[in-house]
């Protein structure tokens, strides 16, 4: 709803993935890039079923007067990835590029 009204007054919004849902995992915060087996599995289903309804809003006010046509046309995979403390641990860019190929199947 939020995006649709955003896409609707021609602005884009820049949504955040930090941490994982609790029933992913009970350690906060918890990079996907930790996840093991059948979580990683879920968690790029979850960012499948985050822009599945993108894909449709897009196609509704595709032809609207002043609506963005992409209202998000990028996503910030986790925030501070380079401090310790906002990653759950030692901050580690091979950790980091685990977590960006994981995410970008979703």
């Amino acid at each position: 709803m939020l995006i649709g009204f955003a896409a609707k007054a021609g602005l884009t919004i820049l949504p955040d993935l930090l941490g994982v849902p609790r029933w992913m995992s009970r350690h906060e915060p918890k990079p996907a890039a930790d996840l093991q087996g059948f979580q990683r599995k879920e968690w790029r289903a979850l960012l499948t079923d985050y822009a599945a309804p993108l894909r449709e809003q897009r196609e509704l006010l595709g032809g609207a007067p002043g609506a963005a046509e992409a209202p998000i046309t990028t996503w910030e995979i986790w925030n501070e990835p380079n401090l310790g403390d906002a990653i759950g641990g030692k901050a580690s860019p091979g950790r980091f590029v685990r977590l960006l190929k994981l995410s970008s199947a979703g």
